[in-house]
């Protein structure tokens, strides 16, 4: 899902759209319409219902208001402008070299961040509205029981709403991860209309041939599959991060709740799941600049701003998105579910912060015995070993 805003057309976008005064390169699967006297260049997905049938709302909506994973721009001849629209948490960097271009490949000069709606001018210049992308914040305790419940409702609805309309093939790829297994779990106890895919499976295309090198500057795109037909590849996609196992925010909560203490502190049971990763040479430097720089702020902070601040940095951390006609299936990229761990009792916290605790316990409701292909360390320089024998189980090896 990648795309550029300029004067001029630029031979590495496979695809180019001239509209206004404006010339819109992208690469493959992005769909046309017209809406209402306006142009709206679209890809990507949402949850409830087909993107087609919902173009009008996309059109002319003033905030973003639908969850999925999806980029709109949408050319309004009156005034010669495009508004760049999304999901409600938006999947994609924008930068821009202000008088030049709009892009997500390269990491230009001007940055714009997701609580910024986006109207590009006519000099290529840019126009910025603020909105919440964060929404209310409850901070009312519930027990481990009542959130386990509440996050299989998020799961289960997000994921039996996409099912309900969605006329792709699906690819499931299984990393030995919680997410990935998260996913799969649902998936498998909701459809059978899915295939099972056994190893890295990537085709290149025009687009990747030409701007491979920019691409792979976002490490999510290291680990990711392309199917250059139509396809739906679910992932765990931000699972670590809005699961509450991202090693930033992560510790940003024990420095609010414990006192100042970073995770190098209390990760100390080998056994823990993240106990290595945690432990490796970069996040332990990532712990202690976090207390140096941001002690005093951290530990007095209320829990409301604590968890605003955690929300802010998931909702601006661009990992993977669309590829060609690959689209990314992404449910755990949904705030409710931060939110919701984060009003869990603290043990349950803890326990998912350095095992994915609450994770595997979503698993086993659908599943009891699934979360035996887990790897027993996270990025484990064997994370795919567990997997072998359940592989030989599905007759898949």
């Amino acid at each position: 899902m990648f795309f550029n805003i300029s004067h001029s057309p630029k031979d590495n976008y496979t695809n180019q759209y001239k509209v206004g005064s404006f010339c819109i390169g992208t690469d493959n699967g992005w769909k046309t319409s017209l809406v209402n006297g306006k142009t709206i260049i679209y890809k990507g997905y949402i949850d409830s219902a087909p993107m087609d049938k919902l173009l009008v709302e996309i059109v002319e909506q003033t905030e973003p208001k639908f969850a999925g994973n999806f980029c709109a721009l949408v050319h309004c001849p009156e005034t010669d402008t495009i508004e760049i629209k999304s999901d409600l948490c938006r999947p994609i960097p924008v930068t821009a070299e202000l008088g030049q271009q709009v892009n997500n490949l390269l990491t230009l000069p001007y940055s714009l961040w997701t609580d910024e709606i986006i109207t590009v001018t006519n000099d290529l210049n840019i126009t910025q509205t603020k909105w919440d992308p964060i929404g209310e914040i409850n901070e009312d305790s519930i027990s481990e029981e009542e959130g386990l419940s509440i996050l299989d409702s998020i799961l289960t609805e997000k994921i039996q709403s996409f099912l309900s309309h969605n006329t792709t093939p699906i690819k499931v790829f299984l990393t030995g991860g919680n997410d990935t297994t998260l996913m799969y779990s649902y998936i498998k106890k909701l459809t059978e209309n899915f295939e099972l895919v056994v190893g890295t499976h990537f085709e290149w295309d025009r687009f990747y041939m030409k701007n491979r090198g920019d691409i792979n500057q976002y490490w999510g795109f290291h680990q990711y599959h392309h199917w250059k037909e139509d396809t739906i590849l679910a992932t765990g996609g931000n699972g670590d991060e809005f699961g509450m196992r991202g090693p930033t925010t992560c510790n940003m909560y024990l420095m609010n709740t414990e006192g100042g203490k970073i995770i190098s502190e209390i990760n100390t049971d080998p056994d823990n799941m993240h106990y290595t990763y945690f432990n490796r040479p970069g996040n332990v430097k990532i712990f202690e600049q976090m207390r140096e720089m941001h002690h005093d702020e951290y530990t007095s902070i209320s829990r409301r701003d604590m968890i605003e601040k955690i929300c802010n940095i998931l909702v601006n951390d661009w990992q993977h998105w669309h590829l060609g006609n690959t689209l990314t299936w992404t449910p755990l990229r949904d705030l409710r579910i931060t939110k919701t761990i984060l009003r869990m009792p603290t043990e349950s916290i803890m326990g998912q912060i350095l095992n994915g605790s609450v994770s595997k316990k979503l698993i086993e409701r659908n599943e009891p015995g699934l979360t035996r292909i887990i790897s027993h360390q996270k990025n484990s320089f064997n994370y795919y070993s567990n997997l072998y024998d359940y592989y030989k189980e599905q007759h898949k090896i």
